[in-house]
């Protein structure tokens, strides 16, 4: 009889087996404990925990949360799009009922995924903040519209124009993708031009020369 063709799907050679990824879990669970007591003996805190325990505080905290309400008034948050969970929930006790608060942030934009940061952060915003008022910045007072150009194509297929909101609704996802292409009022400028270096130090030296 022939061979029969086998349906199972061969093992990746760098995918771990269900119990060698328990044990990393473990592993990474244990060095995390560690790493907390050597932090809380020492009066430390790490980036993550200065947000995760400010959230836990001032969830348990009335008084000062109403305090810090009274005291930062207006909130402003460049960058949004590189937000994460806990900093949002942070902005959203911050600003409380009086909701004054404005973010600025392109979703296309988003480049902290391994720190928790998501293209959805907007998405949580408009939950968090209903009645909102988006405006569309679409001027570029810094690059050339050659520039522009170039970035608009990379970005459009990287992400798409249109994606679908928390409530699945279809929407424009950022000034690229909402009816305003990005414009600038410099000259056209120079062509883009693309550049491959074998290292740091030889692009360094390139930028140094054209410098």
């Amino acid at each position: 009889k022939p061979a029969r063709k086998s349906k199972a799907k061969p093992k990746a050679a760098d995918q771990d087996s269900p119990e060698e990824e328990a044990a990393r879990l473990r592993e990474v669970a244990r060095v995390y404990r560690l790493s907390e007591q050597m932090q809380y003996g020492a009066g430390l805190v790490n980036y993550g925990a200065m947000i995760s325990r400010a959230v836990a505080l001032l969830a348990s905290s009335p008084e000062l949360l109403e305090r810090l309400q009274r005291l930062y008034r207006f909130i402003l948050v460049d960058e949004f799009q590189d937000t994460n969970w806990a900093q949002i929930e942070l902005l959203r006790l911050l600003a409380g009922d009086a909701r004054n608060i404005t973010v600025v942030g392109d979703r296309k934009q988003a480049i902290y995924h391994f720190r928790g940061a998501s293209r959805t952060s907007f998405d949580l915003f408009e939950q968090n903040f209903p009645g909102h008022r988006r405006v569309v910045l679409a001027e570029n007072y810094r690059s050339t519209p050659k520039i522009l150009s170039v970035a608009e194509a990379a970005i459009s297929r990287a992400a798409p124009d249109v994606e679908a909101s928390a409530a699945g609704e279809a929407r424009p996802s950022g000034a690229l993708a909402s009816g305003q292409r990005l414009r600038s009022s410099k000259p056209p400028g120079r062509n883009a031009e693309v550049w491959q270096f074998q290292g740091d130090l030889e692009q360094a030296e390139y930028v140094a020369a054209e410098i």
